[in-house]
């Protein structure tokens, strides 16, 4: 039985709620090593991946967006399905183009400015999938830990570093989790991509 036939019976999918994979997750859906992960990200062939790492670390901390790994797969498997094809001397049947853009709520227009030079609205996208969409703007560290696909002490200790903005600091009661601004968290991930 193939791995793609055990995976319908057993009712594989990967998750929705966390759209940043680790390396280490990456590495072992496309049998890669980290090297060359991280080729494929600078070459453009995984398009969003972002270094969510803290400031003084010495090793990064890669999370690539999920739908930038579906894409690539979805690529690849095109390709080599074509080339059997054509070595079987067959004609290739049309495969339907992935939707380029995930489906989510724009931005509050706050965030659009702060992202406005970018070459791409794609990175805009992407950043509005990632994070939840709140009305308030506000971001407890457990969601975006979530999120990110990484420890809620990870993101205390961007927000300890400054990377990330807290909301109103002395209000908080020890026994309430850290919040962020929405805006510092888009900022955070726009400045922290991988190109």
């Amino acid at each position: 039985m193939t791995t793609v036939c055990l995976q319908r019976e057993i009712g594989f999918s990967l998750g929705t709620g966390r759209l940043l994979m680790p390396m280490a997750a990456v590495m072992v859906i496309l049998d890669r090593s980290e090297d060359d992960l991280l080729r494929l990200v600078e070459e453009g062939e995984l398009e969003f991946a972002f270094d969510i790492s803290t400031g003084g670390a010495v090793r990064r901390e890669v999370r690539i967006y999920r739908e930038s790994l579906l894409r690539y797969q979805a690529q690849r498997f095109r390709a080599s399905f074509s080339s059997d094809l054509r070595a079987a001397g067959r004609n290739e049947p049309p495969i339907p183009r992935l939707n380029a853009d995930p489906e989510v709520y724009p931005l509050p227009v706050t965030s659009i400015k702060a992202i406005h030079g970018q070459k791409s609205s794609r990175l805009l996208y992407c950043i509005t999938a990632i994070l939840p969409q709140r009305r308030n703007l506000i971001l407890t560290a457990v969601e975006l830990a979530r999120c990110w696909s990484c420890s809620s002490t990870h993101v205390q200790n961007l927000i300890a570093d400054g990377a990330l903005a807290e909301v109103s600091p002395d209000d908080r009661k020890l026994t309430h989790t850290r919040c962020v601004t929405c805006t510092s968290a888009e900022a955070f991930l726009t400045h922290r991509r991988i190109a």
